[in-house]
């Protein structure tokens, strides 16, 4: 999966706030500065997680694919930390589907060794299902979930590339927002934000959609 590249990022918002930077930010007065480089680079990637978040809040969203992890749990397991709805819950390979605990317990019996399908339930933070060797010649099940864990040993972004954009505009608008002297112009990337947020996914926002927020800033400023 092509990421944010939060180096990108970085330079489109220099872009967009219209600030020289070199290595730091400084905005004028300097003696005003808030933000330094470092403090950009901390806000993209606080930024990035919450965009990743909201992608494995979603369980709609085609996105989350590609933060699904998998795990191998028995009867009664702890289930792992993780953001968002399960995903798949599988026995042998084949989709459990969910139902009551009591539903769980009788077919793990399953005395005449008849054929059954596989179910599962939850329960508080633990996954009961009737995986044994008898039923499907395992007793585990294998269950799909999403996590994240920011980077922070090498600073990289981990939500998808088609995100650039969201991430500018959100950005932007804490930045403006620093010294809470530049409202109108927070408020605006703010709009810009919601409004690439709700596309992104269906029809991304394009890198030149940037070039558009830049005339209207400017325009709303004149």
């Amino acid at each position: 999966m092509s990421v944010v590249d939060i180096n990108l990022v970085r330079s489109l918002i220099v872009q967009q706030t219209a600030h020289a930077v070199s290595g730091t930010y400084t905005p004028t007065p300097a003696t005003n500065m808030r933000l330094t480089g470092n403090g950009i680079r901390d806000m993209i990637l606080s930024y990035d997680g919450q965009v990743v978040r909201s992608i494995l809040l979603d369980p709609n969203n085609g996105r989350r694919r590609d933060f699904i992890l998998t795990t191998a749990l028995t009867n009664n397991a702890q289930l792992p930390s993780h953001i968002g709805p399960l995903d798949a819950v599988r026995i042998n390979g084949i989709p459990a589907s969910l139902v009551s605990l009591d539903i769980v317990r009788r077919l793990r019996t399953n005395a005449l060794a008849v054929p059954v399908d596989p179910y599962y339930s939850i329960e508080g933070t633990r996954i009961y299902h009737n995986a044994t060797t008898a039923n499907f010649g395992t007793a585990s099940a294998d269950v799909d979930y999403c996590d994240y864990s920011p980077d922070v040993s090498t600073f990289l972004c981990k939500a998808p590339a088609d995100y650039t954009v969201l991430e500018v505009a959100g950005c932007v608008a804490l930045l403006a927002s620093v010294d809470g002297d530049d409202t109108p112009m927070a408020a605006f990337y703010q709009s810009a934000a919601m409004s690439f947020s709700q596309a992104t996914g269906q029809s991304a926002p394009a890198l030149a959609d940037l070039g558009q927020m830049m005339q209207e800033q400017e325009q709303q400023a004149a």
